[in-house]
């Protein structure tokens, strides 16, 4: 129970997080 409850969320932060805050900067760093 725990894990999937604890899974569910960590993945959706990591993928919201990473998304936005890593999406953007890596644009105008790589370029």
């Amino acid at each position: 129970m725990m894990a999937d409850i604890v899974t569910v969320p960590t993945r959706v932060k990591a993928n919201s997080v990473n998304s936005a805050p890593v999406s953007p900067p890596m644009k105008p760093m790589g370029t």
